[in-house]
């Protein structure tokens, strides 16, 4: 499934979309990973990565444009939207709460990140 949603996020205006544990494509990227649960669903984890160098007018990273992007075209892309491929489909549904949106300011390769979760909902 995780493909599923690779390819659906890369419709929209960042194109490097990887999975989780696949080489980092420079920045700015989306991160997909699979997250299955004990409750009976799986989740996936959307993490988006900017440069620091990614700037405004200012001279502050671009935080306000990372935080769009994930929680305004990234939930067009994906929420409640049926994603089918090869025979599977799957619908997700954005998860909120205090576990979700969680802003890193430096990570290993030295970006800025931010993420969101999303948990299949059906899968007919």
């Amino acid at each position: 499934m995780t493909d599923l949603i690779v390819n659906r996020l890369k419709t929209g205006t960042w194109k490097q979309v990887v999975p989780f544990g696949y080489l980092l494509p420079p920045a700015p990227y989306l991160v997909v990973k699979e997250e299955p649960t004990d409750l009976g669903y799986t989740r996936w984890r959307i993490i988006g990565h900017i440069a620091p160098g990614n700037k405004t007018a200012g001279t502050q990273p671009d935080i306000m444009g990372l935080r769009l992007y994930m929680r305004k075209t990234i939930f067009g892309l994906l929420n409640n939207v049926k994603l089918t491929g090869g025979g599977r489909t799957v619908v997700l549904e954005r998860m909120t709460g205090e576990k979700t949106g969680a802003l890193s300011i430096m990570n290993d390769d030295g970006t800025i990140s931010l993420e969101t979760l999303y948990r299949q909902t059906t899968c007919p």
